[in-house]
């Protein structure tokens, strides 16, 4: 699939309020060796995710797993640099999956779509449990989305409590 078209489909399935404010980017440095470049994510202007092809190699490319280090420490998937190659093959991959399964991703990459993309309604963003843990991507876009919703973020728990002191959440009015 050709960049502009992967764009447009993307961008157009992002949710009314955010339409706009988020832009997705990559280029290809054509005077580089291997003509390898990098993708970025804007939102309000300002890049707020950047997948280059050298950060990758230095810092080592993302993956979805916790990979155990040589010097024992564990790399857990968000503290993971993300390819160039892997962030179009996430945006190839978030067009052809249910919201449902998108929301529940491992690549932090595709979750984030999913809380930007108009299939999420604002009954499941509420009740979307968004932790301190996940990655900062998945957080801002979170934060993005309930912002332009109108809504408030709940670190740690759903956005809501459920029960009887949340009228239309299992109780009736009279």
């Amino acid at each position: 699939m050709q960049w502009s078209k992967l764009k447009r489909r993307i961008e157009q399935g992002l949710a009314d309020s955010v339409r706009g404010r988020v832009a997705f980017h990559v280029t290809g440095y054509r005077t580089a060796h291997d003509h390898q470049g990098r993708g970025w994510i804007v939102v309000d202007g300002e890049e707020v995710a950047n997948m280059c092809h050298w950060r990758a190699n230095l810092e080592g490319e993302y993956r979805p797993d916790p990979v155990a280090m040589t010097d024992g420490t564990i790399l857990q998937p968000q503290d993971g640099v993300m390819d160039p190659s892997v962030f179009w093959d996430s945006l190839v991959s978030f067009l052809a999956m249910p919201i449902g399964e998108a929301l529940e991703h491992h690549n932090y990459l595709i979750r984030a779509l999913a809380i930007v993309d108009g299939r999420v309604g604002k009954r499941r963003l509420r009740e979307m449990e968004i932790r301190e843990k996940d990655h900062g991507l998945v957080r801002r876009f979170y934060e993005l989305r309930l912002d332009a919703e109108g809504l408030r973020p709940a670190w740690g728990h759903a956005a809501r409590p459920k029960g009887p002191s949340n009228p239309g959440r299992g109780t009736t009015r009279t």
